[in-house]
């Protein structure tokens, strides 16, 4: 059952809204947002600012995005550090090592 919001009823197709076909900038395609694309806006939006202006910390953040994309990976390297230590903790030899 889909109910009688105009909406969901849209989403679901059961009903097309009347001004789909009248609006063309509903079906104007957007490119995807990228950090690249990102910095780059920023860059040229800020350039020739002074320094009190700019978005310090958004500056900072991209600056360093490519590190923060391995933070995703972070639980599972703990959780196989945790398993290596529950299975070698003292149970190499130094000559072994």
């Amino acid at each position: 059952r889909v109910g009688n919001n105009p909406l969901i009823r849209w989403l679901y197709e059961v009903e097309s809204p009347p001004e789909a076909q009248s609006s063309p900038s509903l079906w104007r395609y957007r490119a995807r947002i990228t950090i690249e694309h990102l910095a780059a806006t920023l860059d040229q939006q800020f350039t020739g600012k002074p320094e009190n202006q700019q978005p310090q910390i958004l500056k900072e953040f991209l600056k360093e995005e490519r590190n923060l994309g391995v933070l995703l990976y972070l639980p599972q390297i703990l959780q196989l550090q945790r398993m290596l230590l529950e299975k070698f903790y003292r149970r190499l030899a130094v000559h072994e090592a």
